[in-house]
């Protein structure tokens, strides 16, 4: 009874048979449902998706929502859950989100990272912004459609696959195994931007739009020597070498060298800076100022990742018994490559920094930086209904440092891109694959409405 009377409550259809959201209780029935979502562990490794699809269906199910899992990965416990919203143009708009999240180590975060706990105004919760919540943003959006009975321009599609965080391979095994469930892309709408506050001007909000993103490119060095007993120290150390190695590669810097995107992202924003970082904006693809003014522009680490590519070290493996020196020592590093630079010259620069023949460096996972051309109604959606809940912010496109399943789209013609209306901090952005990853429950609430308005102006149906 009390989830009907909530239905009742969130839509309501008035004598002239127009359609109204109390968007309050929109609000609240999302963060009861992102609690929910979040208490489902679907950590990856080892994933086990599924009863988070289970979970998802369920609730679509009861709306009347066309939906059904599917396997792309032939593992039952790693499901894929496509949901319709039937339209009239034969075309789809895909709203793409992933189940899986990154591990989180519980004794480091200050709340439970599975609990889903509401602390200070905040939800709590490994997945609350990378990207259960963005799943629930595009969840709502599907049920207050249908609960207005209102009808989509094109097939409104909700695809929540499993194992973005580790391989990509629901995604990947989606479009091998079942590309016709897409029907004729119009646009995929997916993570990879978001609203921002404060991160180049105090309290200045911008709305990112991620129209390109970097390629990954993950690395493993291999240091060999000597195994012997620890109470006989020997020169021919492979912990030795390894660490020498990783020294090398942290001091370290790659070259700056911003894309035509990211050129073209900062000249759109100068004019909200003043002298001299409105010059500098405006100036990004002279190498003069690149020099001049390098160490202003890499002092964020969030802006110096749009600039270059970056190597960052992951993890150090070796060693079985404290007495003993191993013969080998592993470590992996997750680089992330701009245009103009190559899985292939990555390695042969990386070669040439450790410069130690006893490192072997091999590439474990290679990719390239995609894009997608700007969708001016999408940017004018965002636009118009940005502005009305964040008077003065500015839209701008993005390309983003992390990469995201919408490669695999734009990697067969279809246009992609990523968008997410929480306004985050700098410090809330580094939660993500971070400790207390949280989302503070107003902008979770404006952000269920944002969402749902760019979608109805992007499929022509009202309020």
């Amino acid at each position: 009874m009390r989830g009907a009377a909530l239905i009742l409550a969130v839509v309501a259809v008035g004598a002239t048979g127009a359609f109204a959201v109390d968007w309050q209780r929109a609000g609240d029935e999302a963060i009861d449902k992102l609690q929910a979502y979040v208490r489902v562990d679907t950590t990856n490794p080892p994933g086990n998706e599924t009863p988070a699809a289970d979970l998802l269906r369920d609730w679509l199910s009861r709306e009347g929502i066309e939906v059904r899992l599917y396997d792309p990965m032939n593992d039952r416990k790693r499901q894929s859950l496509l949901a319709r919203l039937p339209g009239r143009s034969g075309r789809s708009l895909v709203l793409m989100s992933h189940s899986d999240v990154v591990p989180a180590i519980k004794e480091e975060w200050h709340q439970p990272p599975f609990d889903g706990i509401v602390r200070n105004e905040s939800l709590y919760g490994r997945g609350t912004l990378d990207t259960k919540g963005l799943g629930i943003l595009q969840l709502m959006t599907l049920v207050l459609m249908r609960r207005a009975g209102v009808v989509p321009n094109d097939d409104v599609l909700l695809l929540i696959e499993p194992d973005e965080e580790e391989a990509g391979r629901g995604m990947k095994g989606m479009l091998e195994h079942y590309p016709d469930v897409f029907g004729k892309v119009r646009m995929v709408l997916n993570e990879g931007g978001n609203g921002t506050r404060g991160v180049l001007q105090p309290g200045q909000v911008i709305f990112f739009v991620q129209t390109a993103e970097k390629g990954a490119v993950w690395v493993k060095l291999t240091a060999h020597g000597r195994a012997g007993h620890a109470s006989v120290p020997i020169e021919d150390n492979a912990v030795t070498t390894m660490s020498r190695a990783l020294d090398r590669i942290s001091r370290y810097e790659t070259p700056l060298r911003p894309s035509q995107t990211v050129v073209s992202l900062f000249a759109a924003l100068a004019d909200e800076s003043s002298f001299p970082n409105s010059f500098v904006m405006r100036h990004l693809d002279s190498s003069l100022v690149l020099g001049l003014f390098k160490s202003r522009l890499t002092e964020r680490p969030l802006v110096n990742s749009l600039l270059r590519t970056t190597i960052s070290l992951t993890g150090v493996h070796g060693g079985y018994k404290t007495n003993v020196i191993p013969a080998q020592v592993d470590a992996t590093l997750d680089c992330r490559i701009v245009p103009g630079d190559s899985p292939d010259g990555l390695k042969a620069e990386l070669t040439r920094v450790v410069g130690d023949t006893r490192v072997d460096i091999e590439l474990t996972q290679t990719g390239t930086p995609n894009e997608s051309p700007e969708d001016p109604e999408l940017m004018k959606a965002v636009r118009q209904v940005t502005s009305r809940h964040h008077p003065g912010s500015i839209v701008a496109p993005l390309m983003s440092s992390g990469v995201t399943d919408s490669a695999y789209f734009r990697q067969r013609g279809d246009h992609a891109y990523g968008f997410n209306p929480f306004v985050l901090t700098e410090e809330e952005m580094a939660t993500m694959h971070g400790i207390d990853e949280h989302v503070r429950l107003d902008d979770l609430r404006a952000a269920v409405r944002m969402y749902y308005e760019i979608v109805a102006q992007l499929e022509g149906v009202g309020e």
